[in-house]
């Protein structure tokens, strides 16, 4: 598919337009999504970390924290790094936007201008995991690997 055939909205007259009509996010915006999404994915481990030691009577017999990385508790630690994947696939498809791209301005939307699928989301955040994917951002089409390998885009909204 050709850059020009790509629809991402329609204007107010139903003309639809194409991904020169819209602009791109920056590398800064790219920034501050990630500075800010850090900080609460930061907040959501620390609150699902303190659940953890609640439910786990931690609070109650401080030397099982000598134990969390063992036995059941190695399990319950584990899940912890479910968080960050779970944020962006639920916020990317529910809201089309991250805390971060709410701050920014900017939006996750499909070829066709839409909010991505499910699977796109969890797809999109799987290649976050690729070593050095963030490098990316600084590519000279501004897009990054889970953005291009997802037909995704990263567009401004104000």
């Amino acid at each position: 598919m050709n850059q020009s055939d790509i629809l991402l909205d329609e204007n107010l007259d139903g003309k639809p337009l194409s991904i020169h009509d819209v602009t791109m996010a920056s590398a800064g915006q790219r920034f501050v999504n990630n500075f800010i999404d850090g900080i609460a994915i930061w907040f959501l481990m620390v609150a699902y970390m303190m659940f953890l030691m609640f439910a786990l009577g931690m609070f109650d017999d401080p030397a099982a924290v000598d134990n969390i990385t063992e036995g059941p508790y190695l399990l319950f630690l584990l899940l912890t790094y479910f968080v960050p994947p779970v944020y962006y696939t639920l916020m990317e498809h529910f809201v089309g936007r991250t805390l971060g791209k709410f701050a920014s301005g900017t939006k996750v939307v499909d070829r066709f201008g839409n909010k991505p699928s499910f699977m796109t989301c969890v797809v999109r955040t799987l290649i976050r995991i690729v070593p050095f994917e963030f490098v990316t951002a600084f590519s000279s089409s501004g897009r990054m690997w889970h953005d291009k390998w997802t037909h995704t885009f990263l567009i401004r909204t104000r």
